[in-house]
């Protein structure tokens, strides 16, 4: 099949991700579409959808609507930038590890062989690469190898995270992306319940309880002090407080 037919089945997946899936269909829409005949598989660097055709003529039209949804993923959890100083191999594997049980939750199809085990389930990326670190140190110092994953293999390509290609990740545009991608969902009556939590968390992050009582107390004190002068109650016991 050509690249051609790769273009329609791509068409194809977006609008039926548009029509079930808007939050997906209408990020899957903002990405520029760009054939890479050496890739094997797909990937992104949160501008650029990166396709190889022979991947997407291999896949059912379900398969490839799961395929896009994994790769909204990686970059509505910005999984790019939390990489930071990780091993690479070890937080790809993580990263998918993460999305491929939320995609299945969502009763969407993947293909065969994906890195997928419920023991991830409800995970943070974070807290699987850790996991994963620990299993490929036991795992070197039993083999005296490097341990770092043999025989795994990731979903997708991650190698053009980083790859600009003229544009960077932007955190702050994927945040007016979800928002807009949201409403339209919202507005259909097709925006998920774990969708709708994700993004209130994304969008409107809580602060954890010790921060909240610390601007608590703070906003209690009076914090209007000044050491100079001093307070002139307390001089003649040559204590020296702030006025």
């Amino acid at each position: 099949m050509s690249d051609a037919t790769a273009i329609e089945k791509l068409k194809k997946a977006k609008v039926q991700l548009m029509i079930n899936y808007p939050f997906f269909g209408y990020v899957v829409m903002t990405f520029k579409d760009k054939v890479d005949d050496s890739l094997g598989t797909v990937g992104t660097n949160g501008s650029h959808l990166f396709y190889d055709p022979k991947f997407v003529n291999s896949l059912s039209t379900k398969k490839l609507m799961g395929v896009m949804c994994h790769e909204v993923y990686h970059c509505i959890l910005s999984h790019i930038p939390r990489r930071k100083n990780k091993i690479p191999m070890i937080w790809n594997f993580a990263t998918d590890y993460a999305i491929n049980g939320i995609i299945k939750k969502d009763g969407l199809e993947l293909p065969e062989g994906v890195l997928y085990d419920p023991k991830f389930d409800d995970m943070t990326a974070e807290a699987i690469y850790e996991k994963l670190l620990k299993e490929a140190k036991k795992t070197a110092k039993e083999a005296g190898t490097k341990g770092k994953g043999e025989g795994k293999k990731t979903l997708d390509d991650h190698s053009c995270w980083g790859d600009e290609e003229g544009d960077s990740f932007s955190e702050e545009d994927w945040k007016n992306k979800i928002a807009a991608a949201a409403t339209i969902a919202r507005m259909a009556g097709k925006l998920p319940g774990n969708i709708e939590t994700l993004i209130k968390e994304l969008l409107h992050p809580t602060l954890d309880w010790k921060t909240l009582i610390q601007n608590k107390v703070y906003s209690q004190l009076n914090n209007d002090f000044r050491i100079s002068p001093p307070n002139k109650k307390y001089l003649w016991q040559e204590i020296y407080l702030p006025s």
